[in-house]
């Protein structure tokens, strides 16, 4: 069967600047909180090519904080996945799409592929559908949804230039993304409620001078090995005269990974493992030195907020998945499997990769900012 008929194919690239009557547009990112953040710049190129259009973001629950007070959106519409379970599943996706479709979009821009982001462009009614998509085979009724589809870029490249991609496809303009600058900025904001329960929480701890830590990953196999990360704890109290908040998620499996590591440290660290709201995660953030973690959402609200990064990378992949800053040392030994899951290297045990980072790699990392 020849490749005509095999795959979709590909619109060719238009000019929506040059469409008449879009005033209203609905960005779609179901996906998870470093994705979400991930979206901001453009967002931002989008609001500069419509100034005048009412622009609404829609994504997953427990992803929302990453878009507030975002000053190029008009509204964020929010998915309760936490419904999805429940046995009035399907009237809650009626309910939703119902919502999609009182928005009355003229545009809708899908920026990853996937199934919701299909239904919710197909019930919004907008004139102008658009989506990435990877390889969907020719009956595929995904490709209904939309009025232009692109293929997801052939190289693998970070995901702010990724998004940029579909953007040009659509004759948006978008600043240059060889390299993080202000025009292609993350934006995250942390509101003065946040910032203000920041300063009082550190003054209470008598914290001044510190470095945030933020160790596990909702996906277990991004970690460091919890030894190690509680002996470079220790290093940073007492040879280098910084005191340490650790964060991380509010998942049961994330704590107990957190609360190992705590166990391990000779000089406990000043913690508030799932005990806070993402956007006092980003409001501590601000507040101090340097960031240290895997690859989680905190990375990149970090990266967002002008911190310092030492990044930790296994198998998720830095080409993609970097903190989008120039001021970042990210310490990669190289995965040969990635995400896959294969013999003796599984969700829940150290992977190979993450073993190989040293603690004198990472002491070494971090010097190059604290000293």
């Amino acid at each position: 069967m020849s490749s005509e008929w095999s795959f979709i194919k590909e619109s060719k690239p238009i000019s929506l600047l040059q469409e008449r009557n879009i005033h209203r547009i609905g960005l779609f990112k179901f996906r998870n909180i470093g994705d979400v953040l991930l979206m901001t710049p453009s967002i931002r190129a989008i609001r500069e090519a419509f100034p005048q259009a009412r622009i609404t973001a829609v994504v997953n629950s427990s992803t929302e904080a990453m878009l507030q007070g975002n000053p190029h959106l008009d509204e964020v519409l929010v998915y309760d996945r936490s419904k999805r379970k429940e046995g009035n599943r399907l009237y809650h996706e009626f309910q939703f799409f119902r919502e999609i479709r009182c928005r009355q979009f003229d545009l809708t821009i899908n920026l990853v592929s996937g199934e919701r982001p299909a239904w919710c462009s197909l019930f919004s009614g907008a004139r102008l559908r658009i989506s990435y998509y990877n390889w969907w085979p020719f009956w595929s009724w995904f490709r209904f949804a939309y009025t232009h589809l692109y293929r997801y870029p052939s190289q693998t490249i970070h995901q702010v230039p990724f998004q940029y991609y579909l953007l040009q496809k659509c004759g948006i303009p978008v600043p240059s993304c060889e390299a993080p600058t202000t025009e292609n900025r993350l934006e995250l904001v942390v509101s003065e409620a946040d910032q203000i329960w920041a300063d009082q929480f550190l003054f209470r701890h008598g914290m001044t001078k510190f470095i945030h830590i933020h160790p596990v990953s909702r996906w277990l196999f991004k970690c460091w090995d919890d030894l190690r990360m509680a002996q470079l704890i220790d290093w940073i109290q007492e040879s280098e005269g910084f005191g340490v908040v650790m964060t991380c998620g509010p998942e049961l499996k994330e704590k107990e990974r957190a609360q190992r590591i705590l166990d391990l440290c000779r000089l406990k660290p000043l913690s508030l493992t799932g005990e806070i709201s993402l956007n006092q995660t980003a409001a501590l953030i601000q507040k101090s030195v340097l960031f240290l973690g895997v690859d989680t959402a905190p990375m990149h609200m970090a990266a967002s907020l002008g911190k310092p990064v030492v990044a930790l990378f296994g198998p998720s992949g830095q080409g993609d998945w970097a903190p989008w800053t120039n001021s970042k040392v990210i310490i990669d030994k190289g995965c040969p499997c990635g995400p896959v899951l294969r013999e003796g290297c599984d969700h829940h045990a150290l992977r190979a990769c993450m073993a190989a980072i040293t603690l004198d790699d990472v002491k070494t990392a971090m010097s190059q900012f604290i000293k």
